[in-house]
């Protein structure tokens, strides 16, 4: 079985029979689950009987990655200003399911070109998953004039 990640613990509950009939987990049998259930990866579980049941039997579960090009991962580039001929990055938030994913952890980014320095248009963000995400996704942004009147200081001498 496999499940998409989710940011969150999966613990599957598992459904053990013996012949035909079902038995209840904590009463017929107990589950142990790795220390990490939340990241990508095959996971393994063991069944331990319990009461009237004994062995033990063992299953596994996957976790997969999700794309960054997923339509449930949303992307938003806010806006850039020209910094002096300086290279400038626009704010990136990049979400999954509303969660904010972390920059370095779950996503890391280029740029085209790869100077991006004076004002104009065109200019795309590279977002590249990593660990949890696979897969990129390109984004537009401009670098628009400084507002003097916003950031501006003017000393006279």
């Amino acid at each position: 079985m496999s499940y998409p990640y989710t940011g969150q613990s999966q613990k599957p509950v598992p459904k053990v029979t013996r012949d035909t009939t079902s038995l209840v987990v904590g009463t017929d049998f107990n589950v142990t689950y790795p220390d990490d259930t939340t990241n990508v990866g095959s996971k393994a579980v063991t069944i331990t009987g319990k009461g009237n049941y004994k062995g033990t039997l063992e299953a596994t579960y996957n976790i997969e990655d999700v794309s960054i090009a997923d339509p449930e991962v949303t992307v938003s580039v806010g806006e850039a200003y020209y910094a002096g001929g300086e290279d400038v990055a626009p704010p990136v938030t990049v979400k999954y399911k509303g969660v904010p994913l972390v920059e370095g952890r779950d996503y890391e980014f280029d740029f085209d070109p790869a100077t991006h320095a004076a004002v104009d248009t065109g200019y795309k963000i590279i977002i590249k998953g990593i660990n949890n995400f696979t897969g990129q996704r390109v984004e537009e942004f401009a670098i628009r004039e400084t507002d003097l009147s916003k950031k501006g200081m003017v000393t006279l001498s």
